[in-house]
């Protein structure tokens, strides 16, 4: 019974903190000021209630934080200011997850996101892999990395079924699709707005602006899927004769484009009215919009219970993820002030980079620190502090933060430590590092070539 208490009180604690960021990006003038603190120890609140149940690695992490704190506090000239900085940097992403979770929630007893799958799944092996990669970015919108999981079992279930004598070949089709599937999340991060990456480089470039954004980011992640579609080509074996598939049928998934152009459009449509930023819009709109989805799924009282149940129940459940992104943007901007606020930036920016040279290695920069075990939201954190303003360097704010968003995306794929390759891993048998640097690891570094290509004609042609 214990237990149950701790979960509600936790529930109650982060849905507290979402009330708060909403109102002081919202509310009026005085609002900030009011509920900073109450903000600031709902987010303790969580955090200490769900301590006792995380993983030791997260202690390490947490760790890390308490030096970054100690440095700012005896470096800094204004400790205080940067620390308010990361704590609210912390529960907005707490509360990004909290909302987006309860939209995960109503996908995944959704009979048309469970349709829409086995669709994706059963295409022929020609059209499978922009079908399943495709498939992958647009309900990975909804669901976050459990696309993964839910994809990736579909896959399992469909490709046993398929009766082969050439266990080579059915292996080889399973991990095929788990690449797409993989490879569609990662570009995901390029052109979608509704993520935790766009709502951190919003927030961390300045002049950076959303709408263009997703503009430069669609047509990097259209080169990127074509790229993976080439190399997956390549890799497959000849099609069995006289099988029979299932035609792609788009009115299957124009639900989920309806949810996810829902969604964006609420938010753009908050920030357009109100102080708040995109990320603020995505906060409110997607739990109501989730809402209304249970509601639509099993009637208005089972979609309010199923509302309480996630708030005591599946937000607790989310204390890994909360507490390693709210950790990883706290230890992030600390450490973005110490570079900003001391010489260790006029140390590395003393070299005189040529702008070029700073949007193309971007992506390469966030990839390889990727694979050392860096966090994509705390190398982006930190490179977004060391560029600076990219106006005053003559960049355009944009093309920055879209090269930050490849490289954040690519690094999903590629790195070790993030929870997509190692889902991907779970389901295979296979290391988070195997399917990583040895299943995507040429893709990677495809992509990051042509990412320099498109980046540097970007760059050119303004």
């Amino acid at each position: 019974m214990r237990v149950h208490v701790k979960d509600a009180f936790s529930g109650l604690a982060l849905s507290l903190l979402w009330l708060g960021v909403l109102a002081k990006a919202l509310g009026g003038p005085g609002i900030p000021a009011l509920l900073t603190p109450l903000t600031f120890l709902a987010l303790g609140a969580y955090v200490l209630w769900q301590l006792d149940r995380i993983p030791g690695a997260v202690w390490i992490h947490l760790g890390l934080s308490v030096i970054a704190a100690l440095l700012a506090v005896r470096f800094l000239p204004h400790p205080d200011a940067a620390l308010v900085l990361a704590l609210d940097r912390a529960a907005l992403l707490a509360a990004l997850l909290a909302s987006l979770g309860l939209l995960r929630d109503a996908a995944c007893t959704s009979g048309m996101v469970l349709t829409g799958g086995r669709m994706l799944v059963r295409q022929s092996p020609g059209r499978r892999y922009v079908a399943i990669s495709g498939g992958s970015s647009l309900f990975g919108a909804i669901l976050n990395f459990g696309v993964v999981g839910l994809l990736g079992g579909i896959v399992q279930q469909a490709n046993n079924a398929e009766r082969t004598n050439d266990e080579s070949v059915r292996r080889l089709r399973e991990r095929r699709m788990l690449l797409a599937i993989l490879r569609g999340f990662s570009v995901l991060i390029f052109w979608c707005p509704l993520t935790v990456a766009y709502a951190l480089v919003i927030a961390i470039v300045p002049g950076a602006e959303w709408t263009a954004m997703v503009g430069y980011g669609v047509v990097g992640a259209l080169l990127t899927v074509t790229l993976g579609w080439a190399l997956d080509r390549l890799a497959m074996p000849r099609p069995a004769a006289g099988r029979v598939w299932e035609p792609f049928d788009a009115w299957k998934l124009l639900p989920l484009v309806g949810i996810v152009a829902l969604i964006s459009g609420l938010a753009a449509g908050i920030e357009l009215l109100s102080e708040g930023l995109l990320i603020h819009g995505v906060i409110l709109a997607a739990p109501l919009v989730a809402m209304i989805w249970l509601a639509l799924q099993a009637g208005v009282q089972l979609g309010v219970l199923r509302t309480v149940h996630y708030v005591g129940t599946a937000i607790p459940a989310y204390r890994t993820e909360v507490i390693v992104l709210g950790n990883a943007a706290f230890l992030g901007a600390l450490i973005s002030s110490l570079v900003t606020e001391t010489a260790m930036q006029d140390w590395i920016v003393g070299a005189a980079v040529p702008g070029l040279a700073v949007v193309v290695g971007l992506p390469w920069l966030v990839v390889m620190l990727g694979q050392f075990g860096v966090n994509p939201l705390i190398s982006v954190t930190v490179l977004a502090a060391v560029v600076g303003d990219p106006a005053a360097k003559g960049l355009d704010a944009s093309a920055i933060g879209v090269a930050l968003l490849i490289g954040w995306g690519l690094a999903i794929g590629s790195s070790p430590v993030v929870a997509a390759t190692m889902m991907v891993g779970r389901l295979t048998g296979e290391t988070a590092r195997t399917v990583g640097a040895g299943w995507n690891g040429t893709f990677t570094l495809l992509a990051l070539l042509a990412a320099s290509l498109f980046l540097g004609a970007l760059t050119l042609i303004r």
